[in-house]
């Protein structure tokens, strides 16, 4: 399984890939990678990368998109956040 596609993170144009990883032993899992441009500075590019074991149950594909929607630029006002705060889930 291969997934990837066009999506917007933070208010930037990005990019996701998510694939299956199959492994001689035990499970294989997921693995997901979204890129965008930083919010601030120079745009250098952010990598967010997920993997989640596919015998998780509590673990399912859909919190991959859930945490991926929940990415907020630096200095967002509905977070809060910005670099080395606490953010609930």
């Amino acid at each position: 399984m291969l997934k990837a596609e066009r999506l917007s993170v933070a208010g930037r144009a990005g990019y996701l890939v998510r694939w299956q990883v199959t492994t001689g032993k035990g499970p294989g899992g997921y693995v997901q990678s979204v890129a965008f441009p930083s919010s601030v500075g120079s745009g250098t590019p952010v990598i967010v990368r997920l993997a989640f074991d596919a015998d998780v149950a509590e673990l399912p594909l859909s919190l991959m998109d859930t945490i991926t929607r929940g990415i907020r630029p630096l200095g967002d006002s509905a977070t809060s956040g910005g670099v080395g705060a606490s953010i609930s889930p």
